[in-house]
């Protein structure tokens, strides 16, 4: 049964498991998460400023709450 665990590790996470001193509770080491989280923030950022410009466009049209 773990030699078939390892295996599924092995082909699926790379032979990384959670059992790994170098792998967090995500299945990622400390640089892979770092890069996950560096692509994710740019993402997040990306996301902000173009609902933060819409809010503006529409604000511009036809601004709410009678203001």
């Amino acid at each position: 049964m773990i030699t078939e665990l390892r295996q599924i590790a092995n082909y699926y996470m790379g032979g990384k498991t959670m059992s790994d001193e170098n792998v967090g509770m995500s299945g990622l080491t400390a640089s892979e998460a770092s890069e996950f989280m560096r692509s994710y923030e740019k993402g997040m950022w990306t996301f902000v400023l173009i609902a933060s410009l819409a809010h503006i466009a529409v604000w511009k049209w036809q601004p709410w709450f009678g203001m």
